[in-house]
């Protein structure tokens, strides 16, 4: 009898050791995930303020005289949104995690796309992305554009401006001063045109002779009609020079190119930092 109700009595239930285990792996998650979420949110600013400071920026030296669809407005009004997206999965992200990730992703993704284009990583295809380099030179090349742009850089007065700022220079200290690349390309004559300098919008061409205009246009295949293009006259200097319409298109292309690598850069930070919230979200789920 005594060994068959030691028989029945109940085994005494074994220590549960995993729980405290698995509840600080989940704690540490928790705190891992609460991290990124703050690194997410301080990452996310730039790209809520970048895009303020597009919609109230002014339009850059006659560039809208190019067209150019509402691309600031456009790309200021997306960056705000995907400021309010990526804080919105931050907050509420943890509940419908794959939901979140993908709501997140889509327009980070673009923002990417978006970036590429305005680089020019993506030479022909970038021809139809507004304010792309490609789309920019094609732009800049017709006359119809250049005729409107020329005029607004002469009422600029940015080569008058540069005739006041370096007035009584000698022909040295002007081949110093360090010139933006309009003023480089539409007030002065190329350098290799040897003409002699007066002033910084009046130069002599002491070289008129045709054999030199034909030997010069040869050597200089993009550039090459710019020596007998230039006029003394103000209303005129170089501004149908090819290195006119090179300075303007590269001013416009750094400007863009800028931001560019700002949407590409952001976009990689925050779609790595996402993906991260997301693996420690899951790990802890699956730990709790």
């Amino acid at each position: 009898m005594e060994e068959n109700s030691a028989r029945q009595q109940p085994a005494e239930p074994k220590p549960q050791v995993e729980a405290p285990k698995q509840s600080r792996v989940s704690d540490k998650m928790k705190r891992v995930a609460g991290i990124l979420n703050i690194l997410c949110f301080i990452l996310s600013l730039p790209v809520l303020a970048a895009g303020i400071s597009l919609l109230y920026m002014r339009n850059y030296d006659c560039e809208g005289l190019l067209r150019v669809p509402e691309m600031r407005l456009v790309i200021g009004v997306a960056m705000i949104l995907i400021f309010i997206i990526i804080n919105l999965v931050i907050y509420y992200g943890s509940r419908c995690l794959m939901l979140g990730l993908l709501a997140v992703m889509i327009p980070l993704m673009i923002m990417f796309i978006v970036g590429f284009a305005l680089i020019g990583a993506y030479k022909i295809e970038s021809r139809a992305m507004p304010d792309s380099p490609m789309w920019l030179k094609l732009r800049i090349g017709q006359s119809v554009y250049w005729n409107d742009i020329k005029t607004c850089l002469y009422d600029t007065l940015t080569c008058a401006e540069l005739g006041s700022r370096t007035m009584g220079l000698t022909s040295y200290e002007f081949s110093t001063e360090k010139l933006s690349l309009i003023e480089s390309g539409c007030c002065k004559p190329p350098s290799f045109c040897g003409m002699q300098y007066v002033n910084a919008t009046c130069w002599i061409n002491t070289r008129k002779s045709k054999e030199y205009q034909e030997l010069n246009y040869a050597s200089t295949s993009v550039l090459g009609g710019d020596c007998s293009t230039w006029d003394n006259a103000q209303n005129k200097l170089c501004y149908d020079c090819e290195a006119c319409k090179q300075g303007f298109l590269r001013t416009l292309q750094q400007r863009w190119k800028r931001l560019g690598i700002f949407l590409v850069l952001m976009a990689v930070l925050l779609i790595c930092t996402h993906v991260l919230i997301f693996v420690a979200n899951v790990a802890d789920k699956q730990k709790t």
